[in-house]
């Protein structure tokens, strides 16, 4: 334990050195201890996860004393499955027998170990195989069972497991181990191996790996998959097309119950397959009975939800000639930018624009979710000297328009000037403002590639 804690290995989402984590691989460890036949000796508090280094206070110092250990669940743990393999080793032949094989070796952490009791009789256990996944990731592994049929994991209260080949694969968590007999365990206290004692079992001879109640009797149960239930949304908002649909494994006589927003509520029998459409979005929760059992109900909660509208926020960068768009409401967007179209699942992405007008569409897979169009003006550069002015404005018009318009306002918004003039080859435009006053003014200047505005002073 103390190398548990310390030099424990670890994966994603399991980690050796955590406390819980640690004390599962004694258990573990436990497994493949106990079960090989021979004495064995545990050390102080050992089976409590006792995690001192054998150096503290010197090799041979006294160690401290834990009997507090003992109210730690995780701990008890520890001690409850050590004294489980120990009455195994106590009372169960088979665990004296000289005829076992380890398999412990491999690099993978994956171990076996196979003991077999050559004198077996009757009910008696003559086949063990234990199998342990030492490493820090699921692994499937080979359990090489001596022969096929029915066995039994004997620490899950003999619960059935059918081989149908000895090589066929069980998936083991990290740190998981199993014990399989080819009879089940026969407890003298115990006879069905239920887990209620003979003198309070009303039910004594339950079926091996029956679920029972504190009476000893079989409780009626179904298999954690026995429901598949898959829900389809709305395929656009409010067109109330909503859909549940459920199979069984089992096939019986069930009753689904199933209410949802505004009131709804609706009852149903089916045997293997159900559906119910025209859902509105929103919460459910359906509840399935069988018929003759009274006492059983299993009830999920499911959601329809129905599409967003299409969201986009933009932000446009002059200088680089570049916008960027925030994307929302759908996995899939269709974006066109002056006449070529992409796919992108992405929620942001950054489009390169040219200069001048720059067309953009943005849709998705679905009409009803409406769609985004802006068109996007990247300005030539424009020029303009001196600023301040006294007598003459010089304006350098970048680009390939051929007229512009310039619009001269005052600060108070007054327009002062408003005409369209003709670029000449040297692309320079000469506006005479010695008439103003002295003061601020804004020009703006507009064409089919540019609009600015820029503010002056006259002096």
């Amino acid at each position: 334990m103390f190398k548990n804690i310390s030099f424990g290995n670890s994966a994603v989402g399991y980690d050796i050195q955590t406390l819980s984590t640690a004390l599962d691989r004694m258990e573990l460890a436990g497994a493949f201890y106990f079960t090989v036949p021979g004495p064995k000796m545990i050390w102080q508090f050992g089976e409590l996860g006792y995690d001192y280094s054998i150096d503290f206070n010197g090799r041979v110092g006294n160690k401290p004393i834990r009997w507090d250990y003992f109210t730690v669940p995780d701990r008890k743990a520890v001690y409850d499955s050590w004294s489980k393999l120990i009455a195994l080793k106590k009372e169960e032949d088979i665990f004296r027998t000289a005829n076992f094989t380890l398999d412990v070796a491999n690099t993978n952490g994956l171990k076996k170990i196979y003991l077999t009791l050559d004198d077996a009789s009757g009910n008696e256990i003559k086949f063990i195989t234990v199998i342990g996944n030492f490493g820090v990731t699921s692994q499937n592994i080979t359990p090489d069972f001596q022969e096929t049929g029915t066995w039994y994991n004997i620490l899950d209260g003999d619960s059935p497991f059918e081989v149908a080949s000895t090589t066929g694969q069980i998936n083991l968590e990290p740190g998981e181990f199993r014990i399989y007999g080819n009879n089940p365990l026969i407890d003298p206290d115990d006879s069905d191996g239920d887990g209620i004692s003979n003198s309070e079992d009303a039910c004594p001879n339950t079926p091996p790996g029956a679920i029972v109640d504190v009476s000893g009797c079989e409780v009626f149960t179904l298999p954690t998959n026995n429901f598949s239930i898959s829900t389809t949304s709305e395929t656009c908002r409010n067109s109330d097309n909503g859909k549940i649909t459920v199979t069984t494994g089992t096939s019986l006589n069930y009753t689904i119950s199933v209410t949802g927003p505004n009131a709804f509520s609706i009852s149903e029998s089916f045997t293997t397959d159900w559906t119910l459409e025209n859902l509105i979005a929103g919460s459910y929760r359906a509840c399935f009975t069988v018929n003759g059992q009274p006492d059983y109900e299993q009830c999920f909660d499911l959601s329809i939800t129905e599409p967003e509208d299409l969201s986009v926020l933009s932000k446009v960068d002059n200088n680089n000639k570049q916008i960027t768009l925030e994307l929302g409401g759908a996995d899939l967007y269709f974006v066109t930018l002056n006449g070529i179209t992409q796919e992108t699942a992405e929620s942001q992405i950054l489009l390169d624009l040219k200069t001048g007008h720059n067309a953009l569409h943005i849709a998705t897979a679905k009409d009803c979710q409406g769609v985004y169009e802006k068109n996007v003006l990247i300005s030539d550069d424009v020029v303009l000297y001196p600023n301040p002015v006294k007598s003459d404005i010089n304006i350098y018009i970048n680009g390939e328009d051929s007229q512009i318009q310039i619009q001269l306002f005052q600060m108070d918004g007054k327009l002062m000037m408003d005409e369209i003039m003709d670029v000449t080859d040297n692309r320079l435009i000469n506006i005479p403002v010695s008439q103003l006053s002295r003061g601020q003014y804004l020009i703006n200047i507009k064409s089919n590639t540019t609009n600015k505005t820029i503010k002056i002073i006259k002096q």
